[in-house]
């Protein structure tokens, strides 16, 4: 029971000045890139999952969320390596959710993002 992914590209940039180009610098260029993000799923027992303890433990997790069940109107997102780096405690509508920040740290595949 998640409400809400949210992903951080953390792109470096840089826009290499050509004197040749109309405008003086050619396009711009990821040099660098520091995926992150943070996911609220609502909180459960420590018996059922204890986050706190692949935290604790530097566990990589999986982390897939998909919408829709439309064809065309279907959305998923897999992140193959996210490891958490913190935890906060969070409220929904009165229901307690855990605010987990994660880095992605898949080598070359930060993640990936489909529509079908």
């Amino acid at each position: 029971a998640i409400s809400q992914l949210s992903l951080d590209a953390g792109n470096t940039l840089t826009m290499p000045a050509n004197p040749n180009a109309a405008e003086g610098f050619d396009h711009a260029e990821i040099t660098a890139r520091n995926l992150t993000g943070s996911v609220d799923p609502m909180q459960v027992l420590v018996a059922a999952q204890d986050t706190m303890a692949a935290f604790r433990a530097g566990t990589k997790q999986i982390l897939h969320e998909r919408w829709g069940a439309t064809a065309g109107n279907r959305i998923a997102i897999t992140i193959p390596a996210a490891l958490y780096t913190g935890r906060n405690q969070g409220d929904r509508e009165g229901l307690a959710t855990e605010e987990l920040p994660f880095e992605a740290t898949g080598r070359d595949a930060g993640a990936f993002i489909c529509v079908w």
